[in-house]
């Protein structure tokens, strides 16, 4: 019963004194320190808690205090009253959300430099050019691929081409066309230099640089710059004018 009341909000040596009341019906504090083995000065400040949570109530005997647990729908009452706080406080915060929202989106305030780890926060970033109108990458390999699996890029091309949304592409030298990527209307590519293959894969796309890392833990690095953006798009484009 002790972990059914820790469960509704009781802190563990309010349970024990609530139950040692419910048992003996009424007790005072050295009668409570003796059932529940608790120190007698965190027996009283437990007892002005369950005092306020409206479970406890006493009546004066001369110079000593006797404690009573109240009535067993006084645990509903508490619960409801709980619930009453969450509800309160979720409405505040339903107002608030959007207003941090506002100042998270505010040009000041946005986060520059953030870091994914894993297949998952890959995968986050790469499908985040989908949202764009136009994205830029040089340095494909085939370990994007072995990492993504070939569905995966299959799935992104398709979505890529509804969303009518251009790609330039930058294949390394010994890159291998697996999943048929077809150059059409919305995209172009070319292949590096045998002498310039990339042992990265950069992605530009909204004023943002994905530099991502397919090592055995893959890790991407997603810089949200207008600056360092149009300094790789340079890169980008001066690459491009050396490959085939």
């Amino acid at each position: 019963m002790i972990d059914k009341l820790i469960e509704i909000g009781l802190n563990k040596s309010e349970a024990k004194i609530y139950l040692s009341l419910v048992h003996k019906g009424s007790a005072i504090a050295s009668d409570l320190v003796k059932s529940t083995g608790i120190h007698r000065n965190i027996i009283y400040d437990n007892l002005d808690k369950l005092i306020l949570k409206g479970l406890v109530s006493y009546i004066t005997e001369g110079s000593k205090k006797r404690f009573f647990a109240q009535k067993a729908d006084s645990l509903e009452e508490f619960v409801d009253e709980k619930q009453k706080i969450l509800d309160e406080e979720k409405q505040k915060i339903s107002k608030l959300v959007p207003q941090i929202q506002d100042i998270l989106n505010s040009s000041d305030s946005k986060q520059d430099v953030m870091i994914f780890r894993g297949k998952l926060g890959i995968k986050k970033i790469i499908l985040e050019t989908l949202t764009s109108d136009e994205f830029w990458v040089f340095g494909v390999s085939n370990a994007s691929v072995d990492l993504l699996g070939e569905l995966f890029w299959k799935n992104f091309n398709v979505k890529r081409k509804h969303g009518k949304i251009k790609e330039h592409l930058l294949y390394n030298p010994d890159f291998k066309n697996v999943v048929n990527i077809e150059e059409d209307n919305l995209s172009e590519t070319r292949k590096l230099p045998n002498e310039l293959n990339q042992v990265t894969e950069f992605f530009l796309f909204d004023n943002k640089v994905a530099i991502i890392v397919y090592s055995e833990d893959p890790i991407a690095i997603l810089i949200e710059n207008k600056l360092v953006f149009l300094v790789f798009l340079q890169q980008f484009n001066f690459l491009w004018k050396l490959s085939k």
